[in-house]
C-alpha cells in the first residue's frame, strides 16, 4: 500500500505539503490562511488543509518529514517569540531600537552554526509535541537536512536521468550552498566511503556540519545502482552569496528575504561597471569550485555599508547584482567541468535571482537547468517530504504538470460569498451574474483595455501566480502597466510585470535558443524578448528587453482558452499576469478576499469561476 508522506517546514516562509507516491497531492504556505505575508509561525493551518483536502485525520498519518535543526532554529522555536520580533522588525512592522545592531549581528554568527546532538534533540521533541497536539500518534519523524531538501526538490522534479545539483541560499543547517550528483532511479540515498549520511534522522559532519572533500569530486555517497543522490560539497555559511545579498537588500532600506526582486529589477537602470572598478568584487568570489571570502557576515555588512555611501542606489544594485551573477557563473563552469555533466538542477532562495538563471542557461557548459519553482524556504516542506518519500518507499521521481496545488472552493462557496459581499446593508454597487463564456468575455475586457482580476480552481503553491489567482491586462500597453504599479499594486515604478505566453507561441517571441522551454514553465528564468516584438511585448518586459514568462500548455484549460481569445487579436496568445494581491500582501486564497480586493482596488471586473462581478462604482 502507497503511504501518505506529510512534509512540513515552520521557519521562513512556513507551509506543510502531502505526497503519496510520486505525487504532490496538496501544498500550501501559512501565509495564505493567516493572511500574514512570509508567515513565520508553525504551519497548524496548512496542515489541516493537507488532510482535509485528502479526507484525512491525523491518526491516518505516519510519516512525516520536517526541515532544519540547526541552534539558531532550535532557539525560535523554543522561544517563538524571538522570531516574531525579527518577523516584525525585517517587515518593517516595528520600530527600531538602539539594540537592533547588536541584535542583528549575534543573529548573524548564531545562524552559522551547524546542528549538533542537542539542537537536534530539541528540535525533535518540539516538533512531536506540536504534532500531538493536533492528534497525530504512533508516528514516524523523519529531520530533514536543510539543504538535502532543496537539493531533492530540484533532483527529483527536474525530469533529468542525471544531473549536477547545486543549492545557494543564505543559511540554514550551517551551510550555505551545497553541490550534489544525482542519479535518477529506484536506489536508496544512504552514506558510502568519504561521503556523509544524508538520511531522514541525521545531519552531514564534518567542519561547521559542513562538507568538503576536497578536489576528490567523485567521492561522497552513493546509494546503489538504481539511483543516488551523492554530495560532492557543502560551503560554510560565512561565505553566503544569500547572505550577501540579504545585506545589500536591507542597505539599500529594503525588506531582506523579501524584495531582493527589486535589487536585481533596479540594477538594470546603472551604467556599466567593469569588474576590475567594482569594489565590492573583492569582498566574495569563487577560486577551485569553493566560494570564498576573508569577511565575517557582520565584517561584510560593515564594508558593504562603507560602500553604499560613495554610489548611487542603481549603481550599487547593479555592482552587487554583477558580483552574484560572476561568483555563480565561476561556479558552475568549474562543477560542470569536474564532474562532467551539464545538465543543472538548482533550488534555494538565491536562484529566484531570474538574471543570473538566464546567464546560467547561456552558459556553454549548460546543456539544460531546471530551477525547482518553489526554489526559497516556502518549498522546504515540498523537499522535506520528497526526502522522506525517498528513504522510505524508493521514490525519485515526480512530474510537475502544474502548480495548481493548493485549495479550491466550490461554486457554493463562491455563490455565498458574493451574496454576503452584496446582500443588506452592504456594497450596493457590487453586481453579480452566472455566465457560460468567461475566457472569452476575459478576453475581449482585456483588449479593450480593461485590467481584470481571474480567481478559479486551485490556488497556486509558490511565489508566482500562473492563472488561477491573478490580475490580467494587456501586454502591449505601457500605461496598463504604470497604473497597476502605482495605483493597484502599489509596487516601485521600476519593478517589472510578466506575461503568461501559450507554450507554442514562446519560440517565436522570444530567444530561446539552446534552451527547453519546458524546463522551467513557471516564471523562474529570464528571456530575452525578439525586437520585432518590444512593442507586443511592452507592459511585460524590463527595460533591458528581458521578461519572466509563464509557458501555458494544456494544464490549465480555461486559462489556455483565455489566452487563445487573446491571440486572435494580438496575434500572439500573450498577457501580463500578476499576482492576484496588493504589493506586500498574500495571495488571495478565499472568494471573500477576492471580492474584498475588488472593492480595495477599484478593479471593475472580477472573474470567479462561471461568475462575473461588477463594481458599477467604477
Amino acid at each position: 500500500m502507497t503511504e501518505f508522506v506529510l512534509g512540513l517546514w515552520d521557519g521562513h516562509d512556513a507551509g506543510a505539503a502531502l505526497l503519496r507516491g510520486g505525487e504532490v497531492l496538496f501544498a500550501i504556505n501559512e501565509e495564505r490562511l493567516t493572511r500574514r505575508k512570509l508567515e513565520v509561525g508553525f504551519p497548524g493551518r496548512s496542515i489541516a488543509a493537507c488532510l482535509e483536502f485528502a479526507g484525512l485525520v491525523p491518526g491516518d498519518l505516519k510519516y512525516i518529514a520536517a526541515s532544519t535543526t540547526d541552534p539558531a532554529k532550535t532557539l525560535t522555536r523554543l522561544f517563538p517569540g524571538l522570531k516574531e520580533e525579527y518577523y516584525l522588525i525585517r517587515r518593517r512592522k516595528k520600530d527600531p531600537k538602539s539594540f537592533d545592531p547588536l541584535k542583528k549581528a549575534f543573529k548573524y554568527r548564531f545562524t552559522e552554526l551547524a546542528p549538533n546532538l542537542v539542537s537536534g534533540f530539541l528540535s525533535r521533541r518540539y516538533l512531536e509535541k506540536k504534532l500531538q497536539q493536533l492528534g497525530f500518534r504512533d508516528f514516524h519523524l523523519a529531520l530533514v537536512d536543510h539543504h538535502a531538501a532543496h537539493a531533492v526538490a530540484a533532483a527529483f522534479c527536474s525530469g533529468f536521468p542525471a544531473s549536477l545539483v547545486i543549492t545557494l541560499d543564505g543559511v540554514g543547517d550551517g551551510c550555505c550552498a551545497s553541490v550534489w550528483k544525482f542519479r535518477g532511479g529506484e536506489g536508496g540515498l544512504g552514506a558510502g566511503e568519504g561521503g556523509v549520511s544524508v538520511g531522514a534522522s541525521g545531519h552531514g559532519g564534518g567542519r561547521g556540519g559542513c562538507i568538503d572533500v576536497g578536489g576528490g569530486l567523485g567521492a561522497g555517497v552513493d546509494g546503489g545502482a538504481n539511483g543516488s543522490m551523492e554530495l560532492l560539497r557543502s560551503f560554510p555559511a560565512r561565505t553566503s552569496l544569500g547572505i550577501f545579498f540579504e545585506h545589500v537588500t536591507n542597505l539599500m532600506n529594503m525588506r531582506e528575504l523579501e524584495d531582493e526582486g527589486k535589487v536585481m529589477a533596479l540594477a538594470n537602470y546603472a551604467y556599466p561597471i567593469a569588474d576590475h572598478e567594482n569594489p565590492l568584487m573583492k569582498l566574495i568570489g569563487v577560486k577551485d569550485g569553493v566560494i570564498v571570502s576573508n569577511l565575517s557576515s557582520t565584517a561584510m555588512f560593515a564594508e558593504l555599508r562603507k560602500i553604499i555611501w560613495r554610489y548611487p542606489s542603481e549603481q550599487f544594485a547593479a555592482m552587487a547584482q554583477r558580483v552574484l551573477e560572476k561568483c555563480v557563473l565561476d561556479l558552475v563552469r568549474e562543477l560542470t567541468a569536474a564532474t562532467g555533466l551539464s545538465c543543472l538542477a538548482v533550488a534555494g532562495g538565491v536562484f529566484s535571482n531570474i538574471k543570473l538563471n538566464m546567464k546560467i542557461a547561456a552558459l556553454k557548459e549548460v546543456e539544460r537547468i531546471f530551477v525547482f519553482p518553489h526554489m526559497g524556504d516556502g518549498g522546504l516542506a515540498i523537499g522535506a517530504a520528497m526526502h522522506l518519500n525517498r528513504t522510505a518507499f524508493q521514490v525519485t521521481n515526480y512530474r510537475l504538470n502544474d502548480l495548481y496545488l493548493g485549495p479550491v472552493y466550490a461554486r457554493g462557496d463562491i455563490e455565498a460569498a458574493c451574496r454576503e459581499a452584496t446582500g443588506a446593508g452592504k456594497n450596493s454597487a457590487l453586481r453579480y451574474e452566472a455566465i457560460t463564456d468567461a475566457p472569452q468575455r476575459a478576453a475581449r475586457f482585456i483588449m479593450d483595455g480593461e485590467i481584470i482580476l481571474w480567481y478559479r480552481g486551485r490556488m497556486e503553491i509558490g511565489p508566482r501566480s500562473l492563472g488561477n489567482r491573478s490580475i490580467l491586462a494587456r501586454p502591449d500597453n505601457g500605461r496598463i502597466k504604470d497604473r497597476l504599479n502605482v495605483l493597484l499594486k502599489k509596487r516601485v515604478w521600476y519593478q517589472p510585470f510578466c506575461p503568461s505566453i501559450l507554450a507554442e507561441d514562446g519560440a517565436a517571441l522570444l530567444h530561446a535558443e539552446g534552451q527547453r522551454l519546458e524546463d522551467n514553465r513557471f516564471m523562474t528564468m529570464a528571456f530575452r524578448v525578439r525586437e520585432e516584438h518590444l512593442k507586443t511585448m511592452e507592459g511585460v518586459i524590463n527595460i533591458d528587453g528581458t521578461c519572466r514568462p509563464q509557458f501555458v500548455g494544456t494544464e490549465n484549460p480555461p486559462f489556455r482558452e483565455l489566452l487563445l481569445n487573446i491571440k486572435k487579436e494580438l496575434g500572439y496568445g500573450a498577457v501580463l499576469n500578476t499576482s492576484f494581491n496588493i504589493h506586500g500582501e498574500p495571495l488571495v486564497c478565499s472568494p471573500g478576499e477576492a471580492l474584498e480586493m475588488l472593492r480595495q482596488t477599484g478593479i471593475r471586473y472580477l472573474f470567479m469561476e462561471d461568475i462575473l462581478v461588477e463594481n458599477t462604482a467604477v
